[in-house]
C-alpha cells in the first residue's frame, strides 16, 4: 500500500467534523494532510460543472484519484500553509532558470495572483490558473513552479 491511500482516508475522516467546529490545530492537521495529498498524488484532472442553483452552474477542477478540488482557495491556502510566514521577507518564486522575490500571494475570482519584485525593482503581479501549481514544490521560503 502506498502513502496516498491512507492520507485520502484520513482526509475523508477529518472532513466529518463540520468546518465551524474545527479548532486551529485541527485546521492545521487538515491542511497538512491535504498538502501531502496534493504533493504526492499523480493527479488526473477532471473539469466538471456543479449546480449552484436551478439556473446557474459553476465549473470546477478536481482530481479523480485523490478528489482534491484544485481551485484558487486551495492553492493559496496550500502555498501560505507551506511557506514560513516568519521568512516572508525572503520568500522566492523560482520559474525555470529565473528567481524572483515573492511579495504576496492572493486570489481573485478563481485566479491565483503572485506579486514579485521584477528586475527593475518594480512590483509586478502575475495571474495563474490553480492547475498551474500541480507538480509545484514549496520549501519554507521558496515556491518552485515547473
Amino acid at each position: 500500500m502506498n502513502e496516498l491511500e491512507p492520507l485520502i482516508k484520513s482526509k475523508n475522516s477529518l472532513e466529518e467534523i463540520p468546518v465551524k467546529n474545527r479548532s486551529l490545530q485541527f485546521q492545521n492537521l487538515y491542511m497538512h494532510t491535504c498538502s501531502l495529498i496534493f504533493t504526492k498524488c499523480n493527479h488526473n484532472i477532471i473539469y466538471d460543472y456543479i449546480d449552484i442553483d436551478v439556473e446557474k452552474s459553476k465549473q470546477i477542477c478536481y482530481c479523480d484519484i485523490c478528489y482534491l478540488t484544485i481551485d484558487a482557495d486551495f492553492i493559496c491556502n496550500f502555498l501560505l500553509f507551506n511557506l514560513d510566514s516568519e521568512l516572508k521577507e525572503i520568500w522566492k518564486l523560482h520559474v525555470g532558470n529565473f528567481s524572483y522575490p515573492l511579495k504576496n500571494i492572493y486570489k481573485q475570482n478563481n485566479t491565483v495572483k503572485l506579486s514579485i519584485i521584477s528586475d527593475n525593482n518594480k512590483i509586478s503581479t502575475f495571474d495563474f490558473n490553480p492547475e498551474d501549481f500541480i507538480g509545484c514544490s514549496v520549501y519554507q521560503r521558496v515556491v518552485i513552479l515547473n
